[in-house]
């Protein structure tokens, strides 16, 4: 049902956001979006991975980086690891495109 629902982003990060546990939200069980938040052994370069769209989503919104941190739990020189590291993939991706498109 959640597959094709135009929020669906947005209702997992309000979700995710305000700690909302019960039910589905954002197309995510309760088990599903507490796997969101760091566990045990878990990196926070690993979490700002898996919270690239949103992170990027953040950054376009103009929301700083400090406050994007805060909000993930991770140390601001980590989001600045992984927003460079999401800056090489694009650009990897761009160039291999190019070199298709020749």
């Amino acid at each position: 049902m959640c597959a094709g629902c135009p929020v669906r982003e947005t209702c997992l990060d309000w979700a995710v956001s305000t700690g909302e546990w019960v039910g589905v939200w954002g197309g995510l069980a309760e088990a599903e979006r507490g796997s969101l938040f760091k566990v045990a052994g878990e990196s926070q370069f690993v979490r700002c991975l898996s919270w690239q769209a949103l992170i990027e989503r953040r950054v376009g919104e103009g929301i700083s980086q400090r406050a994007i941190a805060a909000e993930l739990g991770v140390a601001r020189k980590t989001l600045r690891k992984a927003l460079a590291h999401f800056a090489l993939e694009r650009a990897q991706l761009d160039a291999a495109a190019g070199a298709v498109a020749a």
